[in-house]
This record gives structure tokens, sequence and C-alpha cells, in this order.
């Protein structure tokens, strides 16, 4: 049986804990991060908590633990749920706590955190197919920004996508440039530029993402932020995407376009995620 973190206190995730006048369950006012968990290890913790803490400015919650706290609670979450070899999943879900009805928040809400666990599968895809969808991301608000836990336009998204046969969707922004997938990042390949789309695109600032345009050793290539017409999308020498929990993943199709596929590029960049930091 399973355990989660609930404010601190490692519970049966079959406990109830949720208080039905939380913010993030009457109005989605909150955020998470999902993590990828190697050997009993989060690799790029110090990354997501940087993205917490923009993330939770931007919503107006004051996270109720210090960094040194969540390296703690990580350890025991993953332990407890026997978690040390192999790969998994942690998330941190946290909302803006317990109040009244009404679109903001009365008194000094506490704000309320939940940490979960699972395994993730052994054997890991090689290749996903996209659509682009109806569905548009809002690049002018500033939620496009967080990891909000306000997913519909996502969950839109993913569901439109699939309804086309494809694995992931991809966002066009209100001005119709690319943004991001429903939970990745999307970067294109031309002749040793990499290019992903900009924050101020709708981009989600990707925690993986991050770390390829600024972490890595890619002297070799040009790495850069740009706006992505779709018609550069259609036509690019090689698409990836990017999260916590895949890493680098390689699009073979979008729509009913065959991407060229050198997986030379991707590659390269797995490659250099695992010797800088053991991931994936």
């Amino acid at each position: 049986m399973s355990h989660i973190i609930f404010n601190g206190q490692i519970i049966l995730s079959e406990a109830p804990c949720v208080n039905v006048f939380d913010r993030g369950f009457t109005l989605g006012h909150g955020l998470f991060e999902t993590m990828l968990i190697k050997n009993g290890t989060i690799p790029l913790l110090p990354y997501h908590w940087d993205r917490l803490l923009t993330s939770s400015c931007i919503l107006g919650i004051k996270l109720p633990f210090t960094y040194s706290d969540l390296q703690g609670m990580t350890t025991d979450i993953i332990s407890k749920n026997q978690l040390l070899n192999g790969k998994g999943s942690l998330r941190l879900t946290v909302t803006d706590g317990v109040s009244e009805r009404g679109i903001l928040a009365t008194g000094n809400p506490t704000p309320s955190y939940t940490l979960t666990s699972a395994a993730l599968p052994e054997k890991k895809r090689h290749s996903m197919n996209a659509a682009v969808v109806e569905t548009r991301r809002n690049e002018l608000s500033m939620a496009s920004r967080v990891k909000s836990i306000s997913y519909l336009d996502n969950i839109l998204a993913r569901k439109e996508a699939v309804l086309k046969g494809a694995d992931e969707a991809f966002l066009l922004n209100s001005k119709g440039f690319l943004a991001e997938g429903s939970v990745s990042n999307v970067f294109i390949v031309n002749n040793k530029t990499v290019s992903t789309p900009r924050i101020d695109d709708g981009a989600l600032p990707g925690v993986v993402r991050h770390v390829i345009l600024n972490e890595l050793n890619l002297s070799e290539l040009t790495i850069k932020e740009e706006e992505i017409s779709l018609e550069m999308l259609l036509n690019a020498e090689d698409i990836f995407i990017t999260n916590a929990l895949f890493g680098v993943m390689p699009i073979n199709q979008i729509n009913d376009v065959k991407i060229s596929n050198n997986p030379g590029i991707s590659s390269l960049i797995s490659k250099r995620l695992i010797e800088r930091f053991d991931y994936i």
C-alpha cells in the first residue's frame, strides 16, 4: 500500500486529507512540480525548487516549507514507497489553502501541500507522434509562466490530439506561433541550430528546457529561443520534445507530415544530460 505526504505528515494514499474548501479544489489556485526519481534521488531538484519559488510568487502563495524540508520529505517518501532503485515520478502539489467561498481568499489561509510518488515503467518509448491542435495557449496570461493545477487547456489539447491518433498535442499561441506541447516543451533543429519557443510566446519554463538552454556543454550547436511559425515547425529537419519524466523524446510525425528525424542532435543532448546530471 502506497503512502503520501500531506502537510508534512506521511499517511496512506487512501486516507482522506484534502479539505473541500481548499482553494486548489474549488478554484484551481495552486501549482505543482513533477520530478524524476532515479535510484532514490531527484537529479534536478534544485531547478524544480527555483521554478517553484518563481511560480509561488506569481500566484501569491507563500511556500510552507524550505528547500531543506523538501529534500527531507522527498527522501522520506521515496524510501517509504520503496523507490530506491530504478526510475519513478514524484509530484509536489501546493495550493493556497482553505478559505471561505469567493474568488479572493479571506483572512490569511495556510497553504496546503502533498507529495505523491509512483514507479515508472522500465521500458522507455523511443519516439512519439504529435498533432497541432485548435486549443490555443494564451501567451499574454501570467498563468502561462506557471505550472498551475488549472490544467484544463492542456487536457482539452491532449484529448484533441489523441482523437487525431497522436501521442502529444502542440499548442499555438494567439498569434499563431508555436507555444508548447500539452506536457512538454518543443525544440526544432535546422543546420545544427536548435530553437525553442520563447517564454513570451507561451512556453512553460520547463526544467529540462532550462538545463538545455543554460547548463549543458553544447558548444557545437547553436541553441536559441525564437518565434517559431507553423511553417518552420513542419519544415524542420528534426523535432524533439522535453519534460521531466522522459527527458528528450524525438517526434516522428506531426499531423500527416513525416519528420526526417535525424536522431543525432537529440541523442547528443540526451548524452550530455546523462554526463552532467545522470539524467534519464
